[in-house]
């Protein structure tokens, strides 16, 4: 009677182990739609005629792990000290920002102070962050989505671009 308690025991704990030893399926996440609205009404807003200076809330729909935009609306390059009129590169021809912060255009990724903007959410919910447009003009506003691996380092990523156009 004890060696069958003892052999129950010792499957229910090796059991977990076999379990947790199964791969990561990983797929390239999905973008299902972007929803632009008012922050102070939630009025929907078309991203054709997104208002300038006023904060808007930008909603992701995704089952992505994580969701980054890129808007492009500031871009703060400093200016080369020779010559005002230029903008001064670093020595692999890149533009030097000023400062970190200093740009949320996907363009400058990977450069000292370039940054996407973060946002709240998950994979069940969809992603929202809020943003103001200080110019008028028609911006590229990028999302990057990412599906990454719970026990492993893999990751399947994918860029989309939205033409918005601030009045």
């Amino acid at each position: 009677m004890k060696v069958k308690y003892i052999i129950w025991f010792v499957l229910v704990a090796i059991a977990p182990l076999f379990i947790s030893c199964q791969d990561d399926v990983m797929v390239n996440p999905v973008f299902d739609s972007l929803k632009i609205s008012s922050y102070e009404t939630g009025a929907e807003v078309d991203a054709a005629n997104v208002p300038v200076g006023k904060q808007m809330k930008y909603f992701v729909k995704t089952e992505a792990d994580l969701c980054v935009l890129w808007p492009g609306g500031k871009r703060d390059i400093l200016k080369s000290k020779l010559n005002a009129t230029k903008d001064s590169v670093n020595v692999y021809g890149d533009v030097v920002l000023n400062g970190n912060g200093a740009s949320d255009d996907y363009r400058d990724y990977g450069l000292y102070g370039a940054k996407g903007v973060t946002t709240s959410g998950s994979r069940y919910t969809g992603y929202s962050t809020t943003y103001t447009f200080s110019k008028t003009g028609t911006y590229k506003l990028v999302i990057v989505l990412t599906n990454h691996g719970s026990s492993n380092a893999d990751f399947k990523q994918i860029m989309t671009e939205q033409t918005i156009v601030v009045k």
